[in-house]
């Protein structure tokens, strides 16, 4: 009969694996928060040229845009800061450093 942790990953991976995970993920996000901005960036542009919108709603979906893309940015660092902040906290944690039993 083969150990029950014949299957398991070996113990350092786990951290490395859900750092990789989240980072891919967040950086997902990152994107999809952030693809709203830059469709306004061309909006404003559209709208100026086009239709000749007057200066305060351009003047007002910049600063939209640049809202959305400052909040999001601010998030995304902070996400990955707490992200490296938790792996190296799992990863030099005695629990990780010894064999599993």
């Amino acid at each position: 009969m083969p150990p029950e942790n014949a299957n398991r990953r070996p113990f350092w991976w786990e951290p490395v694996w859900e750092l990789v995970v989240h980072i891919i993920v967040g950086s997902l996000l990152f994107a999809i928060i952030f693809a709203p901005a830059v469709a306004l960036d061309f909006l404003v542009q559209w709208l100026r040229n086009a239709l000749n919108v007057s200066e305060f709603l351009a003047v007002l979906l910049t600063g939209t845009k640049i809202a959305i893309a400052v909040l999001d940015v601010t998030l995304y660092l902070t996400f990955m800061l707490r992200m490296a902040w938790l792996f190296l906290v799992k990863i030099w944690s005695p629990e990780t450093n010894e064999e599993p039993k």
